[in-house]
């Protein structure tokens, strides 16, 4: 579980992942890119259980910052409904965009970066 022996916020637990996987020199974008579905499989027992407790009748999710429900929901065939808050239409690219430039990297970058991660 993602925060088992890690820091007990999501950026701490994110800096520990780093550590675990070698990733403390990669920027924020290159190693959040890398972690995400290891974070996501790390959270879902918990997702589980807290959905579990609180037996909702659908779950709603932002798909950028909580992918992690929708996969939960899905483990439990609950109806999910992504909601993208974001600041509006193409608000997103210029958002990834920014991040790619502040890690000095670029999209084919990234790309190829992930396609070597193992």
């Amino acid at each position: 579980e993602l925060y088992e022996g890690r820091e007990l916020d999501l950026f701490g637990a994110t800096e520990s992942l780093k550590r675990d996987y070698g990733l403390e020199n990669e920027s924020f974008m290159t190693a959040v890119s890398k972690l995400m579905m290891i974070s996501n499989e790390l959270m879902l027992p918990g997702n589980v259980r807290w959905l579990r407790a609180i037996n909702p009748g659908a779950v709603l999710y932002c798909p950028l910052m909580n992918s992690n429900a929708a996969f939960a929901a899905q483990v439990l065939s609950i109806p999910s409904v992504a909601l993208l808050t974001t600041a509006g239409p193409g608000s997103i690219q210029r958002t990834y965009v920014e991040f790619l430039r502040m890690s000095q990297t670029t999209e084919e970058m990234l790309v190829k970066e992930l396609k070597d991660f193992q």
